[in-house]
């Protein structure tokens, strides 16, 4: 019997509405993702050990952030198993954008997929993603700190997720990908856009993969959005490993009911702060060199930097 295989890919960029994305486009009936694995990142991570390191203990890291990743190509295929008449076959995985062994390994594996990138401005983008490691208490830095460390960490073999300033290089990543497939399967989109009109980008979408453009998702509710937690020993007994929470097990009990647990989650949930505007424009200044390139890429004005 013969796997089906993916015929496109949601590659990313990290934090721009790619969960979302995944969940309108799983709506589709001509359209198959894994149901349970929104995130496999096997193009990422083919043959590798996981998780790589971070500042907190291996069993914490993976449980939080590679849990869900597939390293072996036949566990890989299982996930497209459950596949019946479905026109679309794909994943979203965003951390092939950034990780150039993944380019290489798509084209190996799959050299006519069809590619969707979403890109958000850079700045935003970094933000969200440092808040997120904060939300989950996997950044002991500050944001200044952090962006400072950067380097230290990639030498240390830091995984991914505290590549801040690197993983917004979009230019970068996306040569690759023209390098190696024809652009005529390669989709960007930007992520306003996606915020602004998400009917008409997701019509486009379906153009683009050759599925009914007049389906109409269920677009009321969004992926993952980031929050700052007013009591970390609570966020952690909510998210963390249960070997790996706090002593407040003993105050609240191990079990509870799912509504329970939803209503302490929003009750333990504030919004992030603002990003101070003056750090801001420094951290901007990180990009302008990669987004003239992007421009130069793509053959269109990107409207991030004047």
């Amino acid at each position: 019997m013969v796997m089906p295989l993916p015929n496109f890919l949601l590659i990313g960029a990290a934090k721009s509405a790619t969960t979302s994305l995944a969940d309108y486009l799983n709506q589709h009936p001509d359209i198959f993702l894994p149901p349970n694995n929104k995130e496999p990142n096997y193009f990422a991570f083919a043959g590798e050990r996981l998780p790589p390191p971070g500042p907190a203990s291996p069993h914490v890291i993976n449980a939080l952030w590679y849990s869900h990743c597939v390293t072996d190509y036949a566990n890989y295929l299982n996930l497209f198993e459950p596949v019946k008449n479905e026109r679309a076959i794909g994943e979203a995985s965003v951390r092939y954008l950034y990780f150039a062994e993944a380019t290489r390994r798509i084209k190996e594996k799959l050299p006519n997929v069809r590619l969707i990138a979403i890109l958000r401005e850079p700045v935003n983008r970094l933000y969200s993603h440092y808040c997120m490691n904060v939300q989950y208490q996997l950044e002991p830095l500050g944001l200044p700190d952090a962006i400072a460390a950067e380097s230290a960490r990639r030498e240390a073999k830091w995984g991914w997720d505290w590549h801040y300033v690197n993983v917004g290089l979009y230019a970068q990543q996306l040569k690759r990908y023209f390098d190696l497939f024809p652009r005529e399967q390669i989709k960007i989109f930007p992520y306003d856009e996606f915020l602004e009109k998400p009917g008409a980008v997701f019509q486009e979408m379906c153009r683009y993969l050759e599925v009914d453009d007049q389906f109409v998702p269920d677009m009321s509710s969004r992926g993952k959005v980031a929050y700052r937690p007013k009591n970390l020993a609570l966020d952690q007994w909510l998210h963390w490993p249960r070997s790996d929470r706090t002593g407040i097990g003993r105050v609240v009990p191990r079990r509870l009911p799912k509504e329970i647990l939803a209503w302490l989650e929003s009750w333990n949930s504030a919004p992030v702060p603002k990003l101070d505007p003056g750090l801001r424009q420094d951290l901007s200044r990180l990009f302008h060199e990669d987004v003239r390139e992007l421009e130069e890429l793509l053959g269109r004005k990107i409207p991030w930097y004047a």
